[in-house]
């Protein structure tokens, strides 16, 4: 589902943010409505449902695919942004080489509450943000020194959409 700014009376960015779906993650419509009043156009791919049982591993990989492919059949303008809510961010590094096996320009990753993933060959490729909101788990927190060692743009207890309107710029 994409959802536009149009309407708004709000200039539209020209980045497309693409919020992935975590199953715990209860406030992600909050934040793609937040950002479509911002006049950013918000894309939220379904949740990939998978078999009962299958190996971690193997969900991951099949988890990926489903995203990549219902991004690239999907009509998302612009490069994107590409957010994700805790342990979906390990996805991020296989999900960044889909988009760049498809021609799509990742503009930069919002990583939420999440465990800094494992740098990749050729990832990160753009710009990272790393949030920590007021519920996440203290292990969430404990990352916040990898994140910073890393690089990654470290934003603590701050608004959320506003980080992401800054990672479109």
């Amino acid at each position: 589902m994409t959802m536009a700014g149009i309407g708004q009376g709000v200039a539209m960015t020209e980045v497309s943010v693409v919020l992935l779906p975590s199953a715990d993650w209860p406030e992600r419509m909050e934040v793609a409505t937040e950002l479509v009043a911002r006049g950013t156009t918000v894309h939220l791919p379904p949740e990939i449902v998978l078999s009962d049982g299958l190996a971690a591993a193997i969900a991951d990989s099949r988890t990926v695919a489903g995203l990549a492919v219902g991004l690239n059949a999907a009509d998302i303008p612009g490069p994107i942004v590409l957010v994700s809510h805790g342990r979906t961010s390990r996805l991020l590094p296989a999900l960044a080489l889909a988009q760049r096996s498809a021609h799509r320009l990742v503009r930069g990753y919002v990583l939420v509450d999440s465990p800094v993933p494992a740098p990749g060959l050729h990832w990160p490729d753009a710009p990272v943000w790393w949030c920590c909101t007021g519920d996440a788990p203290e292990s969430i927190v404990k990352a916040e020194l990898t994140a910073r060692l890393r690089g990654f743009e470290v934003r603590v207890e701050a608004d959320l959409a506003a980080t992401i309107v800054i990672a479109c710029d």
